[in-house]
């Protein structure tokens, strides 16, 4: 299960209603410290360019990786 913080959840839910029609992208990071077995933890979000244009294809635009 992955948990997400707060702050994190806010900002992609943000993102994704910003996006609409089309789809969002983003990319979820945690320090691999506050992994247990259960689950890990996206302490931070990464929103992201959809280079789909789309609501039923979602690419991340691939010069946000380097962001």
């Amino acid at each position: 299960m992955l948990r997400l913080t707060t702050d994190g959840y806010r900002r992609m839910v943000g993102h994704f209603y910003d996006a609409l029609p089309n789809g969002g992208c983003g990319l979820l990071a945690g320090p691999p410290s506050m992994a247990t077995e259960t689950g890990a933890a996206a302490t931070v979000c990464y929103p992201t360019a959809n280079a789909a244009a789309s609501a039923r294809v979602y690419t991340v635009e691939p010069r946000d990786h380097l962001r």
